[in-house]
């Protein structure tokens, strides 16, 4: 039978996961250099008390220096559009700034740019329709691309454009 280890930091009482020490502080040590070192309250995954509220933290990484124009996101990027955690899930970041102010989307929803800038957050520059309004829309502007490259200029339109 195995002796269960537990975490040598005072008060923990976790199960060890390295080094004599739990996940949670073995984390700590890892990525901070003091297994009793943690990140302040703000700055925490997964916390419900977290110091500001969902909408601040979120509003705080967008660039608002165009009054006018698009407002585009400073965090961090995926395939040219924004994302951040919400809700507990990875989430892209035009969805949800117009969740924040419109509300929730119904599943088969999506949301889409007026301006065309997918880092752009600005909830009047956005609006929600289907997977399938949105392709209309690409294919009504012209901005959709695949390996040939982009609107008119592929030769896989052109060539059914010729045959009807």
């Amino acid at each position: 039978m195995s002796v269960k280890r537990i975490c040598t930091i005072s008060g923990c009482g976790s199960p060890v996961k390295a080094r004599d020490w739990c996940q949670e502080h073995y984390n700590n040590w890892y990525r901070h250099g003091d297994p009793s070192n943690r990140p302040p309250v703000e700055r925490r995954r997964g916390n419900k008390n977290q110091a500001a509220p969902v909408a601040t933290r979120f509003w705080s990484k967008v660039d608002f220096s165009d009054p006018d124009g698009c407002w585009p996101w400073r965090g961090s990027m995926r395939h040219d559009y924004g994302e951040t955690f919400f809700d507990g899930e990875k989430r892209y970041t035009h969805r949800v700034a117009f969740e924040l102010v419109y509300g929730e989307l119904a599943a088969a929803e999506v949301v889409a740019h007026h301006c065309d800038n997918p880092p752009c957050v600005r909830p009047d520059h956005l609006f929600a329709t289907t997977q399938a309004g949105n392709m209309a829309d690409c294919s009504e502007k012209e901005r959709w691309r695949n390996q040939f490259g982009a609107g008119v200029n592929n030769p896989v339109r052109s060539t059914l454009a010729d045959s009807a």
